[in-house]
Formats: C-alpha cells, sequence, structure tokens
C-alpha cells in the first residue's frame, strides 16, 4: 500500500511540473509571436525606406496609432509623387499593419498587429536609421532599457505599476545608401 502512495505522489509531482511547462510555454509562444511580428513589421518598413532613400528625412518621427490617410495615394498608376509623398504614404499603410487594422476578424476587431505599439524612427546623417518599436508584453519582466520610444507609458505598466515591466522592444539600426 506504502508503494502505491509513493508512486502516486511520484507521478503527481511529474503531471504538476507538465503542467507548469504547458503552462509556460504558453506564455513564450504569445511573446515570440509578437517579436516575429515586430520583426517583420521592422523588415517591412526599412524595405520602403531603402526603395524611397530620397525621401529617408521624412520617415524620422514616432508612430503610436495609425497614421491619417496622406491626401495623395502613392499606389498603383499614380507615380507621380515626391519622395515625401511616398514616405506620408508608406507610413500610413505601415501604421495600419502596426495595430493590425489591415486584418480583421468576424467581430470586426483589429488582428495580427502589436498589441499597444509605439514605433520611434529616427534618421540621422542622412544615411543612418535607428527603428524602435515597442509593444506591450503579457506578463511583467524587468524592462533596464533607456530607450525613449515608449518610456513610461501607461500601456506599458503592469498592476503592480512598475515602469514598462511589460514593454518589449525591438531596436535595429541600420545604413540606407542614399
Amino acid at each position: 500500500m506504502i508503494e502505491v502512495l509513493v508512486a502516486l505522489m511520484i507521478v503527481s509531482v511529474g503531471l504538476l511540473g507538465m503542467a507548469a511547462l504547458i503552462t509556460e510555454a504558453h506564455k513564450n509562444i504569445q511573446e515570440t509571436r509578437q517579436r516575429a511580428t515586430a520583426l517583420h513589421l521592422a523588415n517591412d518598413i526599412v524595405a520602403r525606406m531603402t526603395a524611397n532613400a530620397g525621401g529617408l528625412a521624412s520617415y524620422h518621427g514616432s508612430v503610436s496609432a495609425q497614421n491619417n490617410q496622406p491626401p495623395v495615394l502613392c499606389s498603383g498608376n499614380n507615380a507621380n509623387c515626391s519622395p515625401a509623398q511616398v514616405a506620408a504614404f508608406d507610413l500610413w499603410q505601415w501604421s495600419s499593419n502596426l495595430i493590425g487594422s489591415s486584418s480583421k476578424n468576424s467581430g470586426d476587431s483589429n488582428i495580427g498587429g502589436l498589441i499597444a505599439p509605439v514605433a520611434c524612427i529616427s534618421v540621422t546623417n542622412t544615411d543612418q536609421v535607428e527603428l524602435e518599436i515597442a509593444w506591450r508584453g503579457k506578463y511583467p519582466r524587468s524592462d533596464s532599457r533607456t530607450n525613449d520610444c515608449g518610456d513610461d507609458d501607461a500601456d506599458f505598466k503592469s498592476p503592480a505599476n512598475i515602469k514598462n515591466d511589460l514593454r518589449r522592444m525591438l531596436i535595429i539600426k541600420t545604413r540606407i545608401n542614399v
């Protein structure tokens, strides 16, 4: 009888361990999905900036919500756009992808973007680009970064009200030949 109890105890500890492992895996899947989305979005805007190197300075700034539709839509047959107009159009399209408004579910809710995203694009020395994308993680963890992008944003505080403990960041520094 004691052997059966010991065996049950060992099996129950193993099952509890498996449950904890599955729970942790689900947490990491969400975090990984958001990081992969941020990386895809970063590649998208860098490609757009590379294609429009003449308007590189027009990309400088921050994006925290969907930009307003630009007055000139530089797509399709409208090839008479200036580099600044192309940049405004690119940022408008990219911001809608950032928040996921280009993909909707059956309830007309945004899907596919990042959670509470903030993006900062810095263009210096006419060809140096630093892209920072910050978004809200699902679980608190310490954030020792000193970057200004999304710093102390209310969306990045957990219920414990700790500064940036839900902020996740992707930072890319690159050079785009003009």
